[in-house]
């Protein structure tokens, strides 16, 4: 068999391709972790508009008839207090609100660049053998060992081992679009 020498950028791809093969359990969790956390991110209810706060009510003292009068300004101490505090802290309120936004942004971004790293994982691995298979998902991401793999596919370990490089290779350049598929 022909050696073939392949450049560093080659090396450095298939090493990136074991690490995300390696990692991948873990990309799996992380990716439900950040589902836990958008949903548990900002409860309903925390960020209220104006009109849905007490400062947005209007107290008014009740007559002899025990019907509200006035002319529908704030006249309660209670609603002139929570009117001074927003009006004091309203910056407060905004900064929260936007780090509350740029949070769930990055969340989502992370979640989506996970994701579809996932598939094109997925889909790398679909793309090989059925033994190529067992062997990349046996050593990487269910991480038996090697005489468990070789017992299941009927292989000696020294031919599951080129077999894996082969794969390797092969979903390296499935995953990033570049590499060369070792022969």
């Amino acid at each position: 068999m022909k050696k073939i020498s392949f450049g560093v950028e080659d090396g450095a791809l298939y090493k990136r391709t074991e690490a995300l093969l390696r990692e991948y359990n873990s990309m799996q969790a992380r990716v439900k972790n950040l589902e836990i956390d958008l949903a548990n991110l900002a409860p309903e209810g925390v960020f209220e508009e104006q009109e849905e706060t007490i400062e947005g009510l209007a107290f008014r003292r009740c007559g002899e008839e025990g019907m509200p009068q006035g002319s529908g300004e704030t006249s309660d101490r209670t609603a002139s207090v929570a009117l001074k505090w927003r009006k004091e802290h309203n910056s407060v309120t905004h900064e929260m609100w936007r780090l509350f936004v740029g949070d769930k942004y990055n969340m989502e971004h992370e979640k989506r660049m996970i994701e579809g790293l996932l598939r094109k994982i997925d889909n790398a691995i679909a793309s090989l053998s059925e033994d190529e298979q067992l062997i990349i998902c046996g050593f990487y991401i269910d991480q038996k060992p090697w005489y468990d793999i070789t017992h299941e596919v009927q292989y000696v370990e020294r031919h599951c081992k080129r077999l894996r490089t082969r794969a390797i290779w092969y979903m390296s350049k499935s995953i990033f679009g570049v590499g060369r598929v070792r022969e």
